[in-house]
């Protein structure tokens, strides 16, 4: 796994091409912060990922 033992910080996490990339990082492997403006779509991101057994933690840009 590529990220294993890796922190990743993923800007604009909560939708589109961050979404996709905080999704592809966990599933790799990595420790993820999500990072957005948007709380409720943030959150829904690190579900997803700690649901499917991942380590993840939502920042909100200001």
């Amino acid at each position: 796994m590529r990220f294993t033992d890796k922190v990743c910080l993923v800007t604009g996490a909560g939708s589109g091409i961050g979404k996709a990339t905080a999704l592809q990082m966990a599933n790799e492997g990595g420790k993820v912060l999500v990072i957005d403006r948007n709380p409720e779509g943030g959150k829904a991101v690190v579900d997803q990922i700690t649901n499917a057994k991942g380590t993840a933690l939502l920042s909100q840009q200001m």
